[in-house]
């Protein structure tokens, strides 16, 4: 029986672009105002670079190609302002009732999250679903080997909840890390179907059991689990979708 729903936080509960983009326009900002440089034309040179080449090296690019000199300090003062921008995020129109519903009938909820924990607790701070989670796990803070799909922050997430991985489903996106740390452990696993992602079918255990378009389906997906393994389910489960 599902006892607790865990969820990644990128592109699952809100669409990451709206981070990305304040915090390059950010940046735009902080170059015009140092060096003079139109912030318009600054911004669409990294919105460019971030199409053509990711996000790896916007910034030692941008401003080689803006002839400006490129050195450590503008750098770490730029990825700094990147992270900690201001944008607005908003979650997606599903992701507040989904949580609600979920704490609503029970269920225990968490969040599991990679990157740079400060930028993570940020992300949550600005998107205001902190007080929906009964576990917040930051895999950072147990250091960069320790991300997904590295099996110790499931196990330190479930040990928060007090329960075993066959209690819980996790929700992601992103196949190439999401899934198979979880899998390994026994927790069951749903994509939610990202349209910047690849969906092509992807094999050797990258694979997440179910898959919804919308984090919705939920429910659905708890209630054919547990009918699977013989737990009656009522009326109580229906959602509006």
């Amino acid at each position: 029986m599902i006892k607790a729903v865990i969820f990644d936080l990128d592109d699952t509960l809100y669409d990451e672009m709206q981070f990305v983009k304040g915090g390059l326009k950010k940046a735009a900002l902080h170059i015009s105002k140092i060096y003079k440089v139109n912030r318009e034309k600054t911004y669409r040179l990294f919105i460019k670079i971030l199409h053509d080449h990711g996000r790896g090296k916007i910034f030692d690019l941008a401003l080689s190609g803006l002839g400006l000199p490129v050195n450590r300090q503008i750098l770490d003062k730029l990825v700094s302002v990147y992270r900690y921008n201001d944008a607005k995020l908003r979650p997606f129109k599903e992701t507040i009732p989904i949580l609600f519903y979920l704490r609503h009938k029970g269920y225990k909820v968490a969040l599991l999250t990679d990157g740079n924990s400060r930028v993570q607790r940020h992300k949550v701070r600005m998107l205001g679903i902190e007080p929906f989670f009964d576990c917040l796990v930051y895999s950072r803070w147990h250091g960069i080997d320790f991300e997904k799909p590295n099996q110790l922050i499931y196990k330190k997430c479930l040990k928060k909840m007090g329960l075993e991985p066959y209690d819980a489903i996790y929700v992601g996106d992103n196949p190439s890390k999401d899934f198979i740390g979880a899998k390994e452990l026994g927790i069951r696993t749903l994509m939610l179907k990202n349209k910047r992602r690849n969906t092509a079918r992807i094999t050797g255990g990258y694979e997440a059991e179910y898959i919804v378009s919308s984090l919705g389906g939920i429910p659905a997906v708890i209630r054919m689990i547990d009918k699977q393994t013989g737990v009656s389910y009522g009326k109580n489960h229906k959602i509006n979708r």
